[in-house]
């Protein structure tokens, strides 16, 4: 019997960021229910952890690889899982089938268990979060970014799940920015310095290119 735990939370936290779960009627094959999770990102960013985090859990516990391929056309990477019993698991948690929408939400069983939140969190991070220089306008003699400074955002177009994220982080004693809205979505921020390297720390960021982005800018290159 599977059992929630800290891979599938990250996971969970993943297709919520940057992930679907589809099922759809294949004419072309005599009308029979097809069932898909799909992860969409950008392929020089994200074609890593898809090939070396989430590929492997998803083996790991349902014995299946699935299909990881360039699209070209638009520079992203997809990975393509055909499973009627990897939706459904997944489903079953309260991921909707289809578009995501406003309403979407951490599944409670992982609210309520702090270790599993931070998976979650930290799967969210890698796919759909970012890290990035501080920066402020760009007056005469005063530099446009601050070398040193990051900040790390998570940006949702869910107000809801945006407040889950803020609730998260706060109960694990990082300190974020008061909830924003930009161009239709809501946002939230970690700008203390010392919160992002806690941040980077305690939920054990395993992304590439945020990691080599934090070093980057840490070291001021």
């Amino acid at each position: 019997m599977l059992v929630l735990d800290e891979d599938f939370a990250e996971v969970i936290g993943a297709l919520i960021g940057d992930g679907c779960l589809c099922k759809f009627l294949s004419k072309s094959e005599g009308d029979i229910w097809r069932y898909v999770v799909l992860f969409t990102g950008s392929w020089n960013n994200d074609h890593e952890y898809y090939e070396e985090w989430i590929r492997p859990i998803i083996y790991k516990k349902f014995g299946i690889t699935g299909y990881i391929y360039h699209r070209k056309d638009d520079d992203t990477v997809r990975y393509f899982i055909q499973s009627e019993r990897v939706v459904k698991f997944f489903h079953e948690f309260g991921l909707p089938l289809g578009a995501k929408g406003e309403n979407l939400e951490i599944p409670s069983q992982i609210l309520a268990d702090d270790e599993l939140a931070k998976a979650c969190i930290r799967g969210i991070f890698n796919t759909d979060g970012c890290i990035y220089r501080r920066y402020g306008k760009r007056y005469s003699n005063h530099a446009k970014h601050y070398g040193g400074y990051a900040v790390i955002q998570f940006k949702m177009k869910s107000r809801h799940l945006i407040e889950e994220i803020k609730a998260i982080l706060d109960r694990s004693g990082i300190h974020t920015t008061k909830i924003g809205e930009d161009k239709g979505c809501w946002v939230c921020r970690i700008t203390t310095q010392e919160h992002i390297d806690l941040f980077m720390r305690l939920f054990r960021i395993t992304h590439f290119h945020h990691v080599q982005r934090y070093i980057q800018i840490k070291q001021n290159t």
